[in-house]
């Protein structure tokens, strides 16, 4: 079979992933007037963020937010003669069959500098990490590079995770702390960096979250999202796919839409909300723009929260370690640039503590 292209373009090379979220004078001036813009709190502005990614999902917005820190990230450390501490945000999405997990992931893969989207079902360490190949040419053994390889500088998406072996899992143990994966195949022995955040998302088995605890504590956040039985809730959840789909669809069909009873507030959702390249510029700019250093008040209350949960009875052996006080310093971190701050305040420490401790919605 011959292939005749005129142009070739690498999607997932990273001067790509740099060329598609470049950003202008503009773009800088917008954002910065959109924070100093004194007309709506601090609140709304942050919940238009959060509902500009994956807007046909209605609420969720906790699970939102994490995916929104994990693709900003924290401040990567690295001193001289000591061990690089990492910045990435490790985020796994465990809940209920169709609450939307694989939307969530889909729309992060889209909204990251550079994504790689993998599915659990047949995937096996080699497709996840690397492998060997002869060339059938001379002979020679090559490597080829896995999901989390690829992904390197970006995200990967690994959705159906509950289907990968547990030998398989294993292998991810490297690649998520030290960030790189030791090859040793085929006669070929060497390291390749993997400075990937991973966004995973399985289902409960048998009411519990079937994961090793070695696995389990490299993953910052862990958000649980179940399907309850609420009439009100459903209620507005019909109410919204069925204007998205009108919005969508029926978009010259807008003197119906003003007699709907509830057209005002979901003119004003939709003004509110931003295209996804605009989120996707926004994420790069203050990735770059800001590396957040934490407060003395942040300090004092990560450490006083992380050592009431070590004295506590109730506690989780397997997350309450000292991997959890890392991650908590990245989410503060990561929620400071997201609010467009240079600096941790006790308020992105909170928040902190709230996703890791699993508060409820209304305190984010």
């Amino acid at each position: 079979m011959v292939l005749e292209a005129k142009n070739i373009s690498i999607l997932n090379s990273v001067e790509f992933s740099i060329a598609r979220t470049i950003q202008s004078d503009k773009d800088q001036e917008f954002f910065e007037n959109f924070w100093l813009d004194a007309r709506e709190s601090v609140l709304d502005k942050k919940m238009t963020i959060i509902n500009s990614l994956c807007p046909q999902i209605f609420g969720m917005h906790k699970a939102k937010l994490a995916i929104l820190l994990a693709l900003v990230g924290g401040v990567s450390c690295k001193e001289t003669n000591s061990v690089a501490v990492r910045g990435e945000i490790h985020c796994l999405l465990v809940g209920d069959p169709g609450v939307g997990k694989s939307q969530l992931l889909k729309c992060a893969v889209r909204t990251a500098e550079r994504g790689v989207l993998a599915s659990g079902v047949g995937t096996s360490s080699a497709g996840l990490t690397v492998t060997a190949v002869r060339d059938s040419t001379n002979g020679d053994w090559a490597l080829e590079a896995g999901a989390v390889v690829l992904a390197d500088g970006g995200v990967c998406c690994i959705d159906e995770f509950s289907c990968v072996k547990e030998a398989d899992r294993t292998t991810l143990h490297e690649a998520m702390e030290q960030q790189t994966i030791s090859v040793a195949k085929a006669g070929v022995v060497c390291k390749l960096s993997t400075k990937t955040t991973i966004l995973a998302a399985m289902n409960y088995r048998a009411g519990v979250i079937d994961l090793a605890s070695p696995l389990l504590s490299r993953f910052d956040l862990i958000i649980e999202l179940k399907d309850f039985k609420d009439r009100q809730w459903d209620k507005e959840l019909f109410s919204h796919l069925v204007h998205h789909e009108q919005t969508r669809d029926m978009a010259a069909d807008d003197a119906q839409q003003r007699d709907s009873p509830h057209s005002s507030r979901r003119r004003r959702h939709d003004e509110q909300q931003w295209n996804m390249e605009r989120l996707r510029r926004y994420i790069a700019t203050v990735k770059r723009k800001f590396q957040p250093q934490m407060s003395a008040a942040a300090e004092k209350l990560l450490s006083a929260w992380y050592q009431e949960q070590r004295l506590s009875a109730q506690r989780d052996a397997a997350r309450t370690t000292v991997r959890m006080l890392e991650s908590l310093i990245r989410i503060s971190q990561a929620h400071a640039r997201l609010m467009f701050r240079d600096a941790v305040s006790p308020e992105d420490a909170q928040v902190a503590i709230q996703l890791a401790g699993g508060g409820p919605d209304d305190a984010l």
